[in-house]
Formats: structure tokens, C-alpha cells, sequence
């Protein structure tokens, strides 16, 4: 997994040549949510809202605004969210999932990726607020 982070995080590498250990955590929620194989449909067939609200924590001033978002997307845009891990980090196709993600998730009031939060670190809070929403209903 210390090779997903320093191939698929490339990116995130220091000048020092260490990766950022920030991304550590979304690289290993990433590589087991690939290895788990699940398929989700693009869009959620159904939404207990309640139990969404409370994963999401929209009124918890503990969870800062990208975590909200994220946690919002792979509630209601599993499949999209995905498909997201399918693409190289940093990359043109990144970008354009990414897009889609926000674009198809209106719930989530952002129909575009925010502007200066990198791609990586975008796609860090999604990883790991997936497999903490997998986790939970499990």
C-alpha cells in the first residue's frame, strides 16, 4: 500500500522526497475500497436522509466544509465517487471525474470542484469519507 501512496500520490510527494503523510490514511481507504470490488450504481437508489445528515454532519462545526461535501458526494454519488478511483491522481481524467462528481451531486450544493484545493487532496477526503460511510452501514 506504501507503493499505491508514492505511485498513485505521486503528486503529493515533498521536495524531500517523502510523501505528505496526510495522504496515507485516504491512499489505504482507497486501495481497500478497490479491493473490495463492490459495484455502486452512479447515483444512490435510496437515501435514508436521516442517516445521512448525521454521516454528513452539516451541523457539526467539528467537520470542516471539504469533509461535509465529500461525505455528501459518496452518500448520494457512490458509483460516481468510484469511478473517481479509476483515474491517475493529478490527471486531465481526475479533473473530469471530479467534475462530474460535483456536477451530478446537487445535494451537495457545489456544482463544480472547488477552485484552489488540489485535485489530490479533493479526491483524499473522498476516498476516506467513503470508506468511513461504508464502514458505518456495514
Amino acid at each position: 500500500m506504501i507503493r499505491r501512496v508514492e505511485r498513485g500520490y505521486g503528486g503529493c510527494i515533498r521536495r524531500s522526497g517523502q510523501s505528505d503523510p496526510v495522504f496515507y490514511p485516504a491512499a489505504f481507504a482507497e486501495a481497500l475500497l478497490i479491493k473490495d470490488q463492490a459495484t455502486y450504481s452512479d447515483r444512490a437508489m435510496a437515501v435514508d436522509v436521516d442517516q445521512a445528515d448525521a454521516f454528513i454532519g452539516e451541523n457539526d462545526e467539528n467537520i470542516g466544509l471539504l469533509d461535509k461535501v465529500a461525505r455528501c458526494m459518496v452518500v448520494y454519488s457512490p458509483g460516481l465517487a468510484m469511478k473517481l478511483f479509476e483515474s491517475e491522481v493529478g490527471s486531465a481524467d481526475e479533473m473530469a471525474r471530479l467534475n462530474a462528481l460535483y456536477s451530478s451531486t446537487p445535494e451537495c450544493r457545489n456544482s463544480s470542484a472547488p477552485k484552489g484545493v488540489t485535485s489530490s487532496l479533493q479526491r483524499a477526503a473522498i476516498a476516506y469519507a467513503f470508506y468511513n460511510w461504508k464502514q458505518r452501514s456495514a
